[in-house]
């Protein structure tokens, strides 16, 4: 997969002065004019040492083989559904525990959005599976409990989902599917990899089938190799393979769209200027950002006393969660969102649109309150259907579904709430309040 540079990211409102902002404006213009010194300094680093025996690294994969399934969604926006199985052979000793895994979350200045589903082994037994992230990349940790060991052949069965993996390479307005198979940051070596590519009749009509290349080696190759494609009722599938790959070798495929086959989020698109040839940069920078930034440096700032800053921060109330705030509120046909948010927010639950409008939780390994517990069952449909960490369970689509076990844990909210004494003042109370002073206003 072709990576770039991590995107530069917005300071925090209020983190500069207002006179500031034109230094930091200079900072990054030298950053952007000597980026690409930087850029050729890190591509030509030392090499991975050999992995030795005793070293996590000293294993080597049997075979990589991966199955993609491109669409586009109604949108217009391109999708890959990956399923990767890895067959590792490690040692007949205590020395790995599992795999980890890297996966592009960006792509070319875009979010890939990644969305991991299971991690097994070839009979389908559940695996161990941890996803985080680390800089541009969706981690997959697959290790088993600390203190075990996996021994021997090891196979590995993840299944993922991405997007926005179409883009415009060059000026000949061809849209590339160029894709790194098992990538280039493995010390270890394979015996095989291979990639099956099925093209959904979604894009079938724009493919280009006299622009499928494969390529074989570390990154930038151009050694070639041999990639097929035939019939799939209305798709085609495409399929290419490597054997004896070195570490940091890696299976490419590319494949060629018509113009305008795919919608991009374009929001996220790196701003154009950054491709801007960086002698221009440079004479921004010297000719505008510079004397602005000296000027005020030195004519405003040395008037200006140290810039003391309070960040305001929000705790809720003790003893109050979202079933009572939503009743105080008067909008108690907001807590099942805002608790659900809340659970997401504190890492107990990850939610998940497997279909449009249709939404699923999956349980996270941190630990649930009772009231959580008693939550999370009431809109489940009871303690029966709770998933466990790591599994998936699909949220009722609208109220209705809810059912008794949720319509009991509201009258016991309610309940609760009478007895804070938190109870609504009469209509004609509140008139009587507010009687005298209508009359002390108007006599």
């Amino acid at each position: 997969m072709r990576l770039k540079a991590p995107t530069l990211q917005t300071f925090p409102r209020g983190f500069l002065s207002k006179q500031s902002i034109w230094t930091v404006w200079a900072l990054l213009g030298l950053l952007v004019v000597f980026s690409p010194f930087a850029l050729i300094t890190s591509q030509g680093g030392a090499e991975e040492p050999p992995a030795t025996s005793g070293d996590v690294n000293a294993f080597e994969f049997e075979s990589f083989d991966a199955s993609y399934h491109l669409s586009l969604e109604q949108n217009g926006r391109s999708v890959l559904h990956v399923q990767e199985t890895l067959v590792a052979l490690f040692p007949e000793r205590d020395q790995n525990r599992g795999l980890f895994r890297y996966i592009p979350d960006w792509y070319e200045g875009s979010p890939l959005n990644t969305e991991v589903f299971s991690l097994t082994d070839e009979t389908g037994s559940p695996r161990p599976l941890e996803t985080y992230l680390e800089g541009d990349f969706v981690v997959v940790d697959t290790a088993v409990p600390q203190g075990s060991f996996l021994r021997g052949r090891q196979s590995f069965v993840l299944e993922y989902s991405q997007s926005n993996v179409l883009r415009e390479f060059g000026e000949d307005g061809i849209w590339e599917f160029y894709w790194d198979v098992n990538g280039t940051g493995w010390q270890q070596e394979f015996q095989s990899v291979s990639v099956s590519i099925e093209i959904d009749a979604s894009l079938a009509r724009n493919l280009l089938d006299n622009q499928m290349h494969c390529y074989v080696g570390v990154y930038a190759a151009t050694q070639k190799c041999e990639i097929t494609i035939q019939e799939s009722g209305p798709g085609y599938v495409v399929r290419a393979e490597a054997e004896e790959l070195g570490p940091g070798e890696t299976l490419t495929v590319a494949i060629g769209f018509r113009t305008n086959s795919v919608v991009l989020d374009e929001q996220f698109e790196v701003a154009p200027w950054i491709s801007t040839p960086s002698w221009v940069l440079f004479g921004v920078l010297v000719f505008v950002i510079f004397p602005k930034s000296i000027f005020f440096r030195v004519k405003r700032l040395r008037h200006e006393g140290p810039i003391r800053q309070k960040i305001p921060e929000y705790l809720p109330p003790k003893n109050l969660d979202l079933d009572m705030a939503a009743l105080l509120l008067k909008k108690p046909r907001s807590v099942m969102t805002s608790k659900l948010l809340q659970l997401a927010v504190e890492k107990k639950i990850r939610l998940i649109e497997f279909e449009k409008g249709k939404w699923a939780l999956k349980r996270a390994s941190s630990p649930l309150s009772a009231e959580d517990k008693e939550f999370l069952a009431a809109i489940l449909g009871g303690p029966q259907f709770m998933p466990k960490v790591g599994e998936l369970a699909k949220l009722p689509s609208k109220p209705s579904d809810l059912g008794s076990n949720y319509n009991e844990l509201t009258s016991s909210s309610n309940v609760r709430f009478k007895d804070l004494y938190l109870l609504e003042i009469p209509a004609k109370s509140r008139l009587l309040q507010i009687l005298p002073a209508v009359a002390i206003f108007l006599f």
